[in-house]
């Protein structure tokens, strides 16, 4: 006998909807694919873990599973399987009979819609709770001058013949800063902090589905105008639902920026397990003092949110003040 699991594939989700590729009683091969699951905002396949009989499903398909919850039996040809399978969907099925009823006299408010929590709603639910419930988090916000960013901008736009993506040039900035801070390129993992390698910078894209953020792999030996295309690429992707599992679980470090929503300042929740994430507000004109006169340029706000038990206050503010000068002097980032 061989038990069907719903794998982790990140360490944020509890729950997956499944959905069955095969039927009772199909002779089933080592490593052929069972049912597929809808996780991390995209869908993954579940393979058999060896070679036999479906005997039976614990839950059909479309139910939302919690991970590593056993979801089906694998048998040998003329093996007999013990009952305690048997009894458990029977008392499930028992429990499902009879819901608990929430009594209407207590509840007086009227109601125009109820919208179930499924899918990649869910998704994100059980995430940003998760993140919220088991990351002590610190801020730090900082105004940068976009004036000499902006005109480099329209440089290279100009140079190359296409619409650069403002984002892209923040996603080469903290790139390059976090080779020089890598404490913040990083994920903690039971007692142990894990600095990764690679440098995959994780875009926030808002879909009609909800918020993904898949990312650029190894953003900081990519252009700025190869980032752009990516973000465009993968925008366009998440939009027909059609990233791919490594896209959305492989980032290091993420950006989120509500600017074009003309909001000013925000504070992110981490995407875990990644060590922080930078919110990004609307750039907007603010007077600024010199020696003997205001003058008034372009600024952006950028919230860096981390987590505390990785790395303290002095190590963010250096990193994120890097970030600021590569913004301001833009040449650098080629």
């Amino acid at each position: 006998m061989h038990k069907i699991y719903v794998p982790r594939v990140d360490p944020a989700i509890e729950t997956a909807k499944i959905h069955w590729e095969k039927e009772e009683g199909d002779e089933i091969k080592e490593g052929e694919v069972l049912l597929i699951a809808e996780g991390e905002k995209t869908t993954f396949e579940v393979e058999s873990p060896a070679k036999g009989i479906l005997h039976k499903k614990l839950y059909p398909s479309e139910s939302d599973v919690p991970i590593g919850e056993v979801i089906g039996i694998i048998r040998e040809p003329g093996e007999k399987i013990e009952e305690e399978f048997e009894v458990k969907e029977k008392i499930k099925e028992k429990v499902e009979e009879k819901p608990i009823e929430i009594a209407e006299t207590v509840n007086k408010r009227k109601t125009s819609e109820v919208i179930q929590l499924t899918g990649i709603r869910k998704t994100i639910a059980e995430r940003l709770s998760y993140s919220h419930k088991t990351t002590p988090t610190a801020t730090l916000i900082l105004d940068i001058n976009m004036e000499k960013m902006m005109d480099f901008r329209k440089i290279l736009n100009q140079k190359l013949n296409k619409k650069l993506s403002f984002t892209a040039f923040l996603a080469k900035a903290i790139a390059k800063a976090l080779k020089n801070h890598r404490i913040l390129n990083s994920s903690l993992e039971e007692d142990k902090i894990k600095v990764y390698e690679d440098i995959n910078i994780s875009i926030a894209i808002d879909t009609p589905d909800g918020l993904v953020a898949p990312a650029v792999f190894k953003t900081d030996k990519k252009s700025i105008s190869e980032i752009s295309d990516e973000i465009i690429e993968l925008t366009e992707k998440a939009k027909n639902k059609k990233l791919e599992l490594p896209e959305l679980i492989g980032g290091t470090f993420t950006i989120t920026n509500l600017g074009s929503y003309g909001v000013e300042t925000f504070l992110p929740i981490i995407n875990p397990p990644q060590a922080a994430i930078i919110g990004v507000g609307k750039t907007q004109m603010k007077p600024i003092v010199t020696k003997d006169k205001i003058k008034v340029e372009p600024f952006a706000t950028l919230s860096l949110v981390f987590d505390h038990r990785i790395v303290d206050g002095a190590p963010a503010a250096l990193f994120l003040n890097e970030v600021k000068n590569l913004i301001e002097n833009p040449q650098s980032l080629k």
